[in-house]
C-alpha cells in the first residue's frame, strides 16, 4: 500500500522527482516485490526466495532519516577507505614477511624431559640459546622438534600462516602467548616486533578508518542541513508569493 501511494503521489519514472529515481525507493520496491514473489504459485517453494525475507527490515532505513544518513555515509566512505585498506595490506605484507624471516620453524621446538619424553613447557625454547637470544631448557631436558602448537596452526613457517597470526594480534586475541613463544625462541627483539605490530595494526589503522568515516559523516550531515535550509527557504518564498 505504501509503494502504490508513493507512486500515485510522485509518479513512477518520467520526471526527475518520481518514485523510481530515488535509490532508496528502488531498494524499497525490490524488497516489496521479492516479498510478494512468495505468494506466486510455484515460486514460493524455492528456499532462495524465502531467504530474501531477511531484507525486509531494510525498509526501515527509508523511514528513519538518521539511519538513512548513516548508511549513506558508510557507502560513500568506501572510496576513502580504499587507501586505508591498502595501507593495512601493506602492514600485513611487511609484518608477515618479517615474521617468517624471524621465526620460520622456530615454534616447533619445545622442552622435552629426557627420562619420560613428555613436553614440559609450551612456551618454546632455542637449541643454541644465549643470555639475550632465546631460552634454553633446564637440566635433564632437551629442546626437541615436536611440531607446531595448536595442531600446527600457530607458526610463522609461511606467509599465509604468518598473516593469520598478524591478524590475531591485531584483534588483541591471544597475543601475549604469541609474544612468550616468540621471546622463548628468539629473544628480546620479539618485543620490538609486537610493539610496532600492535601500535600500527591495532591502534593506528582502526582509528584512521574511523577518522575517514567520521569526516564523511560530517560532510553528509552538513549537506543534509543545507538541503533542509534550502527547502525551508523555498517553502517560505512560495508562501510569501501566495500572500
Amino acid at each position: 500500500a505504501e509503494l502504490l501511494l508513493k507512486i500515485m503521489a510522485l509518479g513512477f519514472v518520467l520526471h526527475s522527482g518520481s518514485y523510481i529515481r530515488d535509490p532508496w525507493n528502488i531498494l524499497d520496491c525490490c524488497i516489496v516485490i521479492l516479498a510478494w514473489l512468495n505468494f506466486v504459485p510455484g515460486v514460493g517453494n524455492y528456499s532462495a526466495f524465502r531467504t530474501l525475507r531477511v531484507l525486509r527490515p531494510l525498509r526501515s532505513m527509508n523511514a528513519i532519516p538518521g539511519l538513512k544518513n548513516l548508511v549513506s555515509t558508510i557507502l560513500r566512505s568506501f572510496s576513502g577507505l580504499v587507501n586505508v585498506i591498502c595501507l593495512a595490506g601493506f602492514l600485513f605484507m611487511v609484518f608477515g614477511i618479517l615474521g617468517v624471516q624471524l621465526w620460520q620453524g622456530a615454534f616447533r621446538f619445545q622442552c622435552v624431559d629426557d627420562a619420560t619424553g613428555n613436553i614440559t613447557t609450551v612456551a618454546g625454547c632455542k637449541t643454541d640459546a644465549t643470555e639475550y637470544w632465546g631460552t634454553a631448557c633446564p637440566r635433564r631436558q632437551t629442546c626437541t622438534d615436536v611440531g607446531n602448537p595448536n595442531s600446527g596452526f600457530t607458526n610463522f613457517d609461511n606467509v599465509p600462516n604468518a598473516w593469520l597470526l598478524v591478524f590475531q594480534c591485531m584483534t588483541f586475541e591471544g597475543w601475549p602467548s604469541l609474544l612468550r613463544q616468540s621471546y622463548a625462541t628468539f629473544g628480546v627483539v620479539s618485543f620490538v616486533f609486537y610493539f610496532f605490530l600492535l601500535l600500527f595494526g591495532s591502534f593506528f589503522i582502526p582509528n584512521l578508518a574511523l577518522a575517514v568515516i567520521s569526516n564523511m559523516y560530517e560532510q553528509e550531515r552538513s549537506k543534509t542541513e543545507l538541503m533542509e535550509q534550502q527547502t525551508a527557504m523555498k517553502i517560505q518564498a512560495e508562501l510569501q508569493r501566495k500572500r
